[in-house]
């Protein structure tokens, strides 16, 4: 008799990677939250700042900037799909195994609204909830169809890529004009992060509901990319590729060593266009747009495999082991820790709060962003010795389940 528990077991290393990524996508974040959507993600720099602050800029454009992002991504397809083998093994015909994952969407979909209007602007629930409407229609198909959907969705990918290049290069502009439009844009940014930094909740309410509508509305170009991340981290569940820990540890070392090579020989360069971008933006912001920096930012969550696999590749060895321990406590909560990173942001930051956002540069910020991920790490190894799910993560399941599995 096949045993469930084995079928669908939690792997260790998918909850270290959500949990290590909480930190990389709150590090970007708590810089976008004071610097609006319309400036630059990591700010400008000017004559005030410090080595701190330039330093900060260039680490988390290379290391953290697009990276970690894919990482959570590749976590939901992997979930994804240890669910469907879990509802497959315990009977659940296709009908409603979908009906369930619907439920679960549209929950993630109406907290990630909420989460969006009245915390923060760039919040990915929502996204998720949209893509994973897409991502039901592969339920409970097996590994060879999912390869076969990689390659459509790579194809939809480059189109979609191809699409927003023509849409953000179409038109050349003089210097003159150019030179106008980025003084325009640099006033507005100011403007935007002046209401963020010392508005009232209405203030700041107003401009948030704004810009989250302008990012999810522009989040169509990225659905391609995130379903192929989902697809991938659905298909790592199915081969069964992370659970080293728990079968031999030479079983796919090859693999995944290949897997690690390639994504820095490929990634490298390509993280250090990046950087080298995203630090002339700090410098000296502009509004234009080249082909370039559109195919860099579709290629830049290639590096994010590296991490993954790393992980991997380490996970029997003692370091490994310790990462593992340290960091998934905070990765089977991320859904809570997730939400309450926005709720920290946004009450430290905001001028309806402490209203730290118009005073922290770029290298405070990141310190700030230490300190309040240092707390949920802790927070979190001494919430599950006493519960079994976070608070939000109980709530979600209390609602979606049916009756007789809540």
């Amino acid at each position: 008799m096949t045993n469930l528990s084995t079928l669908t077991s939690r792997a260790p290393i998918v909850d270290a990677l959500r949990g290590i990524a909480l930190f990389g996508i709150l590090a970007v974040n708590i810089q976008s939250a004071v610097w609006s959507l319309g400036g630059p993600t990591l700010g400008q720099l000017g004559e005030t700042s410090t080595l701190l602050d330039c330093a900060t800029v260039l680490f988390t454009s290379f290391f953290l900037e697009f990276k970690f992002y894919p990482i959570f991504c590749f976590c939901f397809g992997y979930g994804f799909a240890v669910q469907a083998r879990k509802w497959r093994v315990r009977g659940d015909n296709s009908k409603a195994a979908k009906a369930l994952f619907t439920r679960r969407l549209t929950f993630m979909l109406i907290l990630g609204i909420f989460h969006g209007v009245l915390l923060w602007f760039g919040e990915i629930l929502t996204r998720y909830a949209i893509t994973g409407f897409i991502l039901r229609h592969y339920l409970g198909r097996g590994p060879r169809a999912a390869i076969k959907a990689m390659r459509f969705w790579v194809i939809t990918t480059v189109m979609a890529t191809l699409v927003l290049g023509v849409l953000v290069t179409s038109g050349e502009l003089t210097e003159v004009e150019l030179a106008d439009m980025n003084a325009t844009a640099i006033t507005e940014i100011a403007a935007v992060k002046t209401i963020y930094t010392t508005g009232s909740y209405v203030e700041v309410t107003r401009q948030r509901a704004t810009d989250f509508v302008s990012i999810t509305t522009s989040f169509a170009f990225l659905i391609p990319q995130v379903m192929l991340l989902f697809l991938i981290g659905a298909i790592s569940a199915q081969m069964g590729w992370l659970k080293v820990s728990q079968r031999s540890p030479e079983k796919h070392r090859p693999l995944l060593m290949r897997i690690f090579i390639v994504s820095l020989l490929v990634g490298l360069p390509i993280n250090i266009a990046f950087t080298i971008k995203g630090w002339s933006m700090a410098n000296a912001f502009s509004v234009g747009t080249t082909w370039w920096d559109i195919a860099i930012s579709t290629l830049v969550p290639i590096f994010a495999f590296a991490y993954i696999s790393g992980l991997a590749l380490i996970a029997t060895s003692p370091p490994g082991k310790t990462l593992i321990v340290l960091f998934a406590p905070a990765g089977k909560i991320a859904l809570t820790n997730y939400v309450f990173q926005s709720l920290a942001m946004t009450f430290l930051l905001y001028g309806y709060g402490l209203g730290w956002g118009a005073r922290l540069q770029q290298g405070e910020l990141f310190i700030l962003a230490i300190v309040i991920y240092a707390f949920q790490l802790v927070a979190s190894h001494y919430y599950l010795r006493l519960y079994r799910q976070g608070p939000l993560e109980w709530l979600w399941r209390r609602y979606t389940n049916p009756p007789e599995n809540k």
